[in-house]
């Protein structure tokens, strides 16, 4: 049965590839759940503890700090800037430059910059 929502917690993350076989990829997880919410082999570097209470071994040697928690707060943290930025009308379309990434993008025909820099040609 299902939960009420105010019941529900958050145990992970997914990447949603965009491309022809586009497929959801864990970006990171609760170990807990694995199995349940979500399957990733047992030594999966993107599984990670819900706090720092978990035994050594149950973490990567890199990523003995991390915690979904941590990862959590901190996308929450990032979340609120870039909501605060918005608001602020401070949204570039990106921090590269384009002419030495986005011309080896595969993106460029579904990217918004791809039409700044024609109109920018056109002038």
């Amino acid at each position: 049965s299902k939960l009420p929502l105010e019941e529900t917690q958050a145990v992970g993350g997914t990447y949603y590839i965009l491309h022809e076989n586009g497929k959801a990829e864990l970006g990171i997880g609760d170990r807990d759940f694995n199995g349940i919410a979500f399957k990733a082999h047992s030594n999966n570097h993107q599984l990670l503890p819900r706090s720092s209470n978990s035994t050594p071994e149950q973490v990567p040697p890199n990523l003995e700090e991390e915690t979904i928690q941590s990862v959590i707060d901190r996308s929450v943290l990032y979340v609120s800037e870039y909501v605060t930025s918005i608001s602020n009308g401070q949204f570039p379309l990106t921090s590269h430059d384009p002419r030495e990434v986005c011309r080896y993008c595969g993106f460029k025909t579904i990217c918004r910059i791809g039409a700044i820099s024609e109109n920018d040609a056109d002038r």
